[in-house]
């Protein structure tokens, strides 16, 4: 009987002709499936694995999103160091943002979203403080007003949205002023909630209030939908003595529910 013999690992294996021909033409005959199934495979290894981000440029895409009833959770932890050095850990207090109206007007900002505020203590259950404030936004820019009377406005965001973009805020009541710079776009965002992609900030400011040198630095991270992410507050004072405090604040985003 006619056939091929192959040697593997010094075993003689015996094939018979019909058979080595049989697999050839099986061969042949899926050619064109066998080259795409290859290029597929080749296409795949070359590929990444990490998948495409889309970075929000707009000031309008970091509006809050949601309809009546969404809310945002915040975690606020606060460290305190005083003027000999020694830091206290004070309780963290949770922080409830509720929307209650979209498209609802303000005296000076138009159109807005309206959100209650709400503060809760570490153990407690019976809110401390809050407000009714008002985010209102334009083709341009992002204002927060801390509620129906005020103003005072606040610009969070403001076009274009470019690293090194800076705007300044001027206080009605107050005439100081407040400068804002863009530090970073693409951001990656972590928070106990989850991971974004936006917008970091950062805003400072100094102020001599009874011989007192008071210095804030703010770094605000801004997502889309959520608005504010994350934020990290540093407040120092500076006494005629040269002794300082210090007070930082976290504010954490922990729990988004959108309706």
């Amino acid at each position: 009987m006619s056939g091929h013999i192959l040697l593997v690992q010094n075993t003689i294996l015996y094939f018979p002709v019909h058979f080595v021909l049989r697999f050839l033409g099986i061969i042949m005959k899926n050619i064109p499936l066998i080259t795409a199934l290859l290029f597929l495979l080749l296409a795949a290894c070359e590929s990444t694995t990490e998948p495409t981000v889309t970075v929000k440029t707009d000031a309008r895409d970091y509006v809050l999103a949601g309809g009546v009833g969404t809310e945002l959770v915040f975690l606020l932890s606060r460290t305190d160091v005083d003027t000999n050095g020694i830091k206290t850990v004070v309780p963290s207090d949770t922080m409830f943002l509720t929307i209650v109206a979209r498209d609802s007007a303000h005296p000076v900002g138009g159109l807005s979203v309206v959100v209650q505020e709400k503060f809760v203590r570490a153990g407690a259950s019976t809110p401390y403080g809050g407000d009714t404030s008002f985010y209102s936004s334009t083709s341009n820019e992002i204002r927060y007003y801390k509620n129906y009377l005020d103003n005072d406005a606040r610009t969070l965001l403001k076009n274009p949205l470019n690293a090194g973009a800076e705007w300044t805020d001027t206080s009605v009541k107050s005439g100081t002023m407040k400068k804002f710079t863009i530090q970073s776009v693409g951001e990656t965002i972590s928070t106990t909630f989850g991971q974004f992609t936006g917008i970091r900030t950062l805003t400072q400011g100094s102020a001599m209030i009874n011989s007192v040198l008071y210095s804030e630095k703010t770094t605000y991270y801004y997502a889309p939908e959520v608005l504010l992410a994350r934020r990290e507050e540093i407040v120092e004072n500076t006494y005629p003595s040269t002794k300082k405090d210090t007070r930082t604040t976290i504010t954490d985003l922990i729990r988004y529910t959108k309706k």
